[in-house]
C-alpha cells in the first residue's frame, strides 16, 4: 500500500515494484478478517500471523479503509512491477493485475510465481522461491532504471 501511494504522489518514483500487493476487490482488502473486531468497537486487535503476533490499531484500520489505491495510481505513467504468488491466500494474484491496470503506465509488468504463497514460501510449505523473486526484481529494476536514466539524459539535451 505504501509503495502504491508513494508511486502515485512522488514524481521521483522512477519504477516501483510490489510483492504480494495490489488492489483488492473486497471492501476491506486483505484485512477483511479484522473487520469483526473493529465493528464491535475495539481500539486494537491482536492477530496471530503464524510466525508472530501483530497488533493493529483502529486508527490504522480507519486509514486503510479510506485509501483509494486505484485513484493514487490513475496518473502514474512510469514503469511498474507487480509480483504475486499463485497460492497467495491473503492477497490474491488478481490484486496485482488490478494494480497494474489502475496505473496509466504503458510499462506495467505483472509476474506470478506458481505455487508461491504471500511470502513466496519463505517459511514453507513448498519450494522457497524468494531468490527467484529477488533476482527477477533486480533484473527488472536494472533494465527499467537504465532505460529511464537514458530517457532523462536524452530529455536534458
Amino acid at each position: 500500500m505504501i509503495a502504491t501511494l508513494l508511486a502515485g504522489s512522488e514524481p521521483r518514483a522512477a519504477a516501483p515494484a510490489t510483492w504480494s500487493s495490489g488492489i483488492v476487490a473486497s471492501p476491506y482488502g486483505a484485512f477483511g478478517a479484522l473487520a469483526p473486531a473493529f465493528a464491535h468497537g475495539a481500539e486494537h486487535t491482536l492477530v496471530d500471523l503464524g510466525f508472530g503476533q501483530f497488533t493493529f490499531s483502529r486508527t490504522w484500520w480507519d486509514e486503510v479503509r479510506a485509501m483509494d489505491l486505484a485513484a493514487a495510481l490513475a496518473s502514474y505513467a512510469r514503469p511498474l512491477l507487480a509480483m504475486a504468488g499463485t497460492d497467495d491466500d491473503l492477497v490474491a494474484p488478481a490484486a496485482s493485475a488490478a494494480l497494474a491496470c489502475a496505473a496509466a503506465s504503458q510499462d506495467a509488468t505483472v509476474m506470478e510465481f506458481a505455487g508461491a504463497d504471500h511470502i513466496f514460501n519463505v517459511l514453507g510449505p513448498g519450494t522457497d522461491v524468494s531468490a527467484a523473486v529477488i533476482e527477477t526484481t533486480v533484473d527488472w529494476f536494472a533494465e527499467r532504471l537504465l532505460r529511464t536514466g537514458a530517457q532523462i539524459a536524452e530529455g536534458a539535451r
